[in-house]
């Protein structure tokens, strides 16, 4: 083996579907953005981070980062044809040692969400992170008193994080709006 060549031995072990291997994939560069983002050198998290993954990408993505980091993720990246790898290589190929972590980070973001498909509750929590769970009754409190000192549709949205149907609905249930009065 010539020293540019990176042997990859367990890529065999790695029979998964594309996308779930994208998916472990965006998995491990969010780990790598959180450690990076707190300090650690680049290639130090992300190796630390593939080592303590359980997903079954971890054995050729450790053989990948060494002894090159950049020249590993490269092959690697070629032969899954993999988007993530190939992002995660130019950033170690510019010496990854600050890494831009919020672009990596939506890299990984862009890649969960194309490769798990997320359901519409999902997408809806992403602006309203409280949409469809229970209501509490500390909950419902709080709702009646803020609309009863004249709280706006959009301040009651941002409290409770729902969106105006929901409280719009709520306020409905307690009977302190008629359905057809629901504020726009």
């Amino acid at each position: 083996m010539s020293a540019g060549t990176v042997e990859l031995t367990s890529l065999s072990a790695v029979d998964t579907d594309p996308r779930d291997r994208e998916r472990q994939l965006a998995d491990i560069v969010a780990g790598l953005c959180a450690q990076h983002g707190d300090g650690t050198a680049a290639a130090e998290a992300l190796t630390a981070v593939v080592a303590d993954s359980s997903a079954p990408v971890r054995a050729p993505l450790l053989d990948a980062l060494s002894p090159d980091p950049g020249v590993g993720l490269r092959h690697l990246a070629r032969r899954w044809a993999s988007p993530i790898l190939a992002t995660l290589a130019d950033a170690f190929s510019e010496g990854g040692r600050d890494l831009n972590i919020d672009y990596l980070n939506a890299v990984a973001l862009a890649t969960a969400v194309e490769h798990r498909a997320p359901t519409r509750l999902a997408l809806k929590r992403i602006a309203h992170p409280r949409h469809g769970l229970p209501w509490d009754g500390d909950e419902d409190q709080m709702l009646l008193a803020a609309f009863q000192q004249g709280a706006t549709m959009e301040a009651l949205c941002e409290q409770h994080q729902r969106n105006a149907n929901a409280i719009k609905a709520r306020l409905v249930k307690h009977g302190v709006i008629e359905e057809d009065d629901r504020p726009a």
